[in-house]
């Protein structure tokens, strides 16, 4: 007759040989800094190339994060790519502005 705990620690083992035979090694995205990408931190100036800057980048490596500093940043609209995250450092606010012309 098996115990409880003797039982429970089979288990144990045997999700643990489980769960290392179906691991991976996952490489971390590369991260991206939006200073890299020309940004300007003033609140008056549209940061829009840059942020357009840094997505395509990314698109272009297949991924990775973009890390947005501290500040207040100023642009209209753009889309983002896919295995693409966005990290706010403390501080950080994107500010959409409507109505306002790219040209």
């Amino acid at each position: 007759m098996v115990n409880r705990s003797n039982r429970d620690s089979v288990y144990s083992r045997m999700t643990l040989l489980l769960c290392a035979r179906t691991l991976k090694w996952v490489a971390s995205p590369p991260v991206n800094d939006l200073r890299e990408f020309g940004v300007v931190r003033d609140e008056r100036t549209m940061n829009t190339a840059a942020f357009e800057a840094a997505v395509v980048a990314i698109a272009k490596r297949g991924g990775g994060r973009l890390t947005v500093p501290a500040g207040r940043w100023l642009t209209v609209l753009f889309n983002f790519t896919s295995r693409m995250t966005l990290f706010l450092a403390t501080g950080a606010e994107i500010l959409g502005i409507q109505g306002y012309s790219r040209s």
